[in-house]
């Protein structure tokens, strides 16, 4: 598992930038990827540190099938995983579902700082 290395989830092309810049000034790596199509693939082959997943990608829940298969996976089981959406209500009708999962939640917008803070704690 490669260190301080953190796969970022989004299909929005402007927060995927931001979010990669705010990363790599804290000192993680960072690998993009837009899609849930090879998100499951990507992390079972790096190994990340951690992973900033967003629920809604090119398809409502689309996240949510991706954590099921991380989650499936004895390779990538245990590999945290932080839901960031911004959709309060698929969050809520979900969170018990998310809560068996083993992931931690935020709702967009998320400022920098917090972010930070949640990743740093969910890392150790």
């Amino acid at each position: 598992m490669p260190q301080n290395l953190i796969v970022v989830v989004d299909d929005d092309p402007t927060l995927q930038k931001l979010l990669d810049r705010i990363l790599r000034l804290e000192g993680y790596q960072t690998r993009v990827w837009s899609r849930s199509t090879g998100a499951y693939e990507l992390v079972r082959d790096t190994q990340p540190s951690l992973v900033l997943l967003d629920m809604n990608l090119e398809q409502p829940r689309a996240g949510l099938g991706v954590l099921e298969l991380l989650r499936a996976d004895d390779a990538t089981a245990n590999v945290p995983v932080l839901v960031c959406c911004g959709d309060r209500g698929l969050v809520e009708a979900e969170w018990e579902h998310l809560q068996r999962l083993r992931c931690e939640v935020v709702l967009k917008p998320v400022s920098p700082e917090m972010l930070v803070k949640k990743i740093a704690a969910m890392l150790g």
